[in-house]
């Protein structure tokens, strides 16, 4: 969060499974933030369920892939729209 806020990048890849907090709650954080709301974010998981799809798209994400569904260079291709 901290790097996001101070470089304020074009576009963030997001998985949602992380270490210490999940996908979906720096997702939430990065869209109520004012400093971040603005980022375009696109998540990239392998959480296929339509729920999961849902919620992140709900909290904003911009697009949403399933990693095991497409080569990594067809999610840069998109992140690289996202732009």
């Amino acid at each position: 969060m901290e790097l996001a806020k101070s470089f304020k990048p074009d576009v963030i890849l997001l998985d949602l499974m992380l270490p210490k907090k999940d996908g979906f709650q720096v997702l939430q954080e990065l869209k109520t933030d004012p400093k971040t709301k603005n980022i375009k974010v696109v998540v990239a998981s392998n959480l296929s369920d339509d729920e999961s799809i849902k919620k992140a798209l709900k909290l904003g994400a911009d697009d949403y892939y399933v990693k095991c569904e497409h080569s990594v260079y067809e999610i840069l291709e998109k992140v690289e729209k996202a732009k």
